[in-house]
């Protein structure tokens, strides 16, 4: 009976240990469930985060594409640098920017005004050097004419002395 007994508390201490590896194993089982739905969730949530991220860095693209396409056409329209349109401007960086259609009405004006002014001679500076080189050689010429005909009145009066003393 003794035996009896003793198997018996073993079996009791064992159906405890039993139980409680079970809880134990629900328990861990719960939390695995739980890590899993966090770990599901991380990867949805890492997984919106680049597709947005992708989206930024296309629309930051478009954005660099469309900047620098207003750069050429400032280049191209107003023959300077985009750097400098603020200088050029006389708009002060700490003064607000004027209103938008004031400035567009301001700018056709402008470009009406050229277009009245007509067509512009590229040449023209070159046609002005070479202008101002021809003047600049008939200068010389008169000058060395004139110093010519000085000299020409000057030997003219010696032979008119000459001739009248001999």
């Amino acid at each position: 009976m003794a035996r009896r007994a003793q198997l018996e508390d073993q079996i009791e201490t064992a159906s405890i240990e039993h139980k409680a590896a079970g809880d134990r194993l629900n328990l861990a089982q719960t939390g695995y469930r739980e890590a899993d739905k966090a770990l599901k969730s991380a990867s949805d949530i890492l997984a919106n985060a680049r597709i947005e991220l992708t989206r930024v860095e296309e629309r930051i693209k478009g954005i660099i594409a469309q900047r620098q396409q207003i750069e050429r056409q400032i280049e191209e329209t107003l023959d300077i640098p985009a750097s400098k349109t603020l200088e050029v401007s006389g708009i002060k960086p700490e003064d607000a920017l004027p209103a938008e259609s004031t400035t567009e009405q301001r700018v056709e004006r402008l470009k009406a005004e050229r277009e009245r002014l007509g067509g512009v001679n590229l040449s023209a500076e070159k046609e002005a050097e070479e202008v101002q080189e021809k003047l600049d050689t008939m200068v010389r010429d008169r000058d060395d004419l004139i110093e010519a005909i000085a000299k020409l009145r000057t030997g003219i009066q010696s032979l008119n002395r000459e001739g009248r003393a001999a």
